[in-house]
C-alpha cells in the first residue's frame, strides 16, 4: 500500500483462473475470470493517464481467417482470460451456453450462446449477432444464469433488424414474472435501457422474455425471425 501510496504500479500478467483468489486478495475485491473469447476489445477508460496515446486500435486484433467478403473475423486470442467490470452479463451463461463456463468455442454463426454478451453489433456482420425464431405460439423465454448473485441497475438491449424486430420484451429477474419489467424496442438498430432505482439484487437468473415483433418482411411472412445484437447487465459500480 505505501509503494501504491508513493506513486508506484504493478502490472500482472499471464493471470488465470488458479491465480484468481490470489489476485483477489492482492486488489480486495471478490472478481470473477472467464475465459477471452470471440468478442469486441475497447479502452473501458480512455482517459485515464496510463493510457494516454492509446486508442481502440491499439487493443483490438484480427484473426487471419476470412469472414465475408472483405471482412476479416475479429481474434479469439487477443487475451486469455477477463476479470468482471461492470457488465455482469459476460459473466453469466447465456441461454444455450454449457454449464461449464470455461467450455468455450465460438460456433461462428448467428446461434453462438455468447453472441449475445460479446459486444459486437449487426452493423459489424450478422454472425456476430443472435437470430431468434418465433414459433407460433410465441418466443421462447431467454434465460441468462448467473454464477453468483448480484447487483443490477441498468439493462440495455440492442435491437436487430436484419428481418423482423422485437417490440416489447420482458425483463424478469429471478423468475418472477409478476413483477416483470416491460421493455418496448424501436423499429430500427441501437440500444433501449431500462433503469432499476434502487439497484436489484439477482440471485439466479435474468429472463428475456418478446412478448411482441413486428414483422418487416411482407414478401416472406413464414420468416418469423428477430434478433438481438447484443445484451448488457449494468451493476452500480465496479465489482
Amino acid at each position: 500500500r505505501a509503494f501504491q501510496e508513493a506513486g508506484g504500479w504493478i502490472m500482472l500478467n499471464g493471470l488465470d483462473p488458479q491465480g484468481i483468489e490470489e489476485f483477489n486478495r492482492l486488489v480486495g475485491v471478490q472478481h470473477m475470470i472467464r475465459p477471452f473469447r470471440l468478442e469486441r476489445v475497447t479502452l473501458e477508460n480512455p482517459g485515464f493517464p496510463l493510457a494516454a496515446t492509446v486508442g481502440n486500435r491499439d487493443v483490438a486484433l484480427f484473426s487471419p481467417t476470412r469472414l465475408q467478403h472483405s471482412k476479416i473475423w475479429i481474434s479469439e486470442n487477443t487475451y486469455g482470460y477477463v476479470v468482471d467490470g461492470p457488465d455482469a452479463a459476460p459473466f453469466t451463461r447465456p441461454p444455450g451456453a454449457a454449464e461449464d463456463i470455461f467450455a468455450y468455442a465460438p460456433t461462428r454463426d448467428d446461434h453462438d450462446p455468447y453472441n449475445f454478451v460479446n459486444g459486437m453489433l449487426g452493423s459489424d456482420h450478422w454472425r456476430y449477432i443472435q437470430q431468434i425464431w418465433i414459433p407460433e405460439g410465441g418466443a421462447e423465454p431467454r434465460v441468462f444464469r448467473f454464477r453468483r448473485p448480484d447487483t443490477i441497475q441498468k439493462v440495455r438491449i440492442w435491437n436487430n433488424t436484419n428481418y423482423g424486430t422485437i417490440e416489447d420484451i420482458d425483463v424478469i429477474l429471478d423468475g418472477d414474472e409478476q413483477n416483470a419489467v416491460r421493455m418496448t424496442l424501436p423499429d430500427g438498430p441501437g440500444v433501449t435501457e431500462v433503469t432499476f432505482a434502487p439497484p436489484k439484487r439477482v440471485e439466479e437468473s435474468i429472463t428475456l422474455q418478446i412478448r411482441s415483433w413486428r414483422q418487416r418482411r411482407p414478401d416472406r411472412p413464414e420468416v418469423r425471425l428477430v434478433g438481438i445484437d447484443n445484451v448488457q447487465f449494468l451493476r452500480p459500480g465496479p465489482p
